[in-house]
């Protein structure tokens, strides 16, 4: 009996002070999931923060690349149309499409490092794209319009990823 009393508070013994123990952190894992998280709130650049919602912007440049203060694009003197979008995740690819309304028989031509396929009817246009957000900067495309293109105003339409965005007018001169 007394062998049964002292295995009985040894075990007594080693549960009470078992919860006392530190088992000592012998395979670093303790400091590999600190470093992981300190590494993750580095990644977002503030705790909890996130940038904003995509935003789209346009813009009108003379042949130069200078902005233009007005809407009118001159076929005559090499303006272009453009527009980006911004705040996007900088590591992922994006499917772009913009849709041209109105056109009446116009050629688009793109000057852009974005590959693209135009489909076409009369009076619209779809250009379909797939479109790199390159070192976080976003999405842009810049077209200038073919001489016969008729001239009047023109709608632009961009969906990234089916996202739909403000709708620009284009106004088409000579």
């Amino acid at each position: 009996m007394k062998k049964f009393t002292l295995l009985a508070s040894l075990l007594t013994l080693g549960i009470s002070t078992a919860q006392a123990i530190v088992i000592p952190d012998l395979f670093g894992s303790y400091e590999r999931g600190a470093e992981a998280a300190r590494q993750a709130n580095r990644q977002s650049g503030y705790y909890g923060y996130y940038p904003s919602s995509p935003t789209i912007s346009y813009d009108f440049l003379n042949s130069d690349g200078s902005s233009k203060w007005s809407k009118r694009i001159s076929i005559k003197d090499g303006d272009m149309f453009c527009w980006s979008v911004r705040n996007l995740d900088p590591y992922r690819a994006y499917n772009a499409t913009e849709v041209f309304s109105g056109l009446n028989g116009a050629r688009l031509q793109a000057k852009s490092t974005m590959p693209f396929e135009i489909f076409g009817s009369q009076n619209d246009a779809v250009v379909l794209g797939t479109s790199v957000n390159q070192n976080g900067e976003g999405i842009y495309n810049c077209w200038k319009f073919h001489p016969e293109t008729p001239t009047g105003k023109y709608t632009h339409q961009v969906y990234i990823d089916g996202i739909r965005f403000p709708t620009a007018e284009i106004n088409i001169i000579k």
